[in-house]
């Protein structure tokens, strides 16, 4: 008897079916969808992205659940909360304009295959202790840097000092909403525990999918833009991403990321 699915295909398939819209229209409608030179410059070559790296990882997530390899558990929802951040942003940066709805249909969807996701903490795979501790230093040390960067930019701005653009704002926005969560699965995480186990390394997944997500912008906004490439921003953002895909590849290395037998 195979274990039950923690996921629901058809909810997941309406959630990428959603997402996959959400960037076609920002794309295809951008005069209309994003109004502004900033907002374009934002969010269409993000919108570009997500059809090549949010899309494959939320549908490669839900066909490696449904063969029953453990990462697959990690990989849907971390592909799931990249979708969320990235809406968020939207949502905000248009000011939950008419144009906003697909994407908070992206974040309803989301959220409910979440819920059912971390419902269930059935035998949690296992991973040496001190990757597991490296980990979970990672989401508390970046969690903790970019929620305290989200409080100042967000203060700034409400204080009139340092105003922020639409896009700015949205994304200052996603980090307040996401990076408290960083910060409870590296708590987590660091204890141990079916939950921790869990909610951990999902979290860990779109903090790389973030950063992969963040690169491949930069490589294709001049694209959109006709800006030159900013090679500093990428060699940073890139040493900063390093600080999560050398774990990560440690990760999916040593972890049990097998097939889970049949009962």
């Amino acid at each position: 008897m195979k274990p039950q699915p923690r996921t629901s295909p058809p909810l997941v398939l309406l959630t990428a079916l959603s997402m996959a819209l959400a960037a076609a229209a920002g794309l295809v409608f951008s005069p209309w969808r994003y109004p502004t030179d900033a907002l374009r410059s934002a969010f269409v070559p993000n919108d570009a992205v997500t059809l090549v790296v949010g899309l494959p990882a939320v549908l490669g997530g839900l066909w490696l659940d449904r063969r029953g390899h453990r990462f697959g558990r990690w990989l849907l929802p971390g592909a799931l909360l990249y979708g969320i951040y990235n809406a968020v942003a939207v949502v905000v940066g248009l000011a939950l304009a008419v144009w906003s709805w697909p994407d908070l249909v992206v974040v309803v969807l989301s959220g409910l295959v979440l819920v059912r996701s971390f419902g269930r903490a059935d035998a949690p795979p296992s991973a040496p202790g001190a990757l597991r501790r490296v980990i979970a230093g990672i989401l508390i040390g970046l969690g903790g840097l970019f929620l305290t960067r989200a409080v100042g930019l967000l203060l700034g701005a409400l204080s009139g000092t340092a105003p922020l653009n639409a896009p700015e704002l949205g994304v200052a926005v996603a980090d307040l909403i996401v990076t408290p969560l960083w910060l409870i699965a590296g708590l987590a995480l660091w204890r141990g525990g079916a939950r921790g186990l869990a909610l951990g390394p999902a979290v860990f997944v779109q903090a790389n999918l973030l950063f992969v997500g963040l690169l491949a912008v930069l490589v294709i906004q001049p694209m959109f833009t006709g800006e030159p490439f900013g090679v500093a921003d990428f060699v940073v953002i890139l040493t900063m991403g390093c600080v999560c895909f050398i774990p990560f590849g440690w990760f999916i290395a040593t972890a049990d990321g097998g097939p889970r037998p049949a009962a």
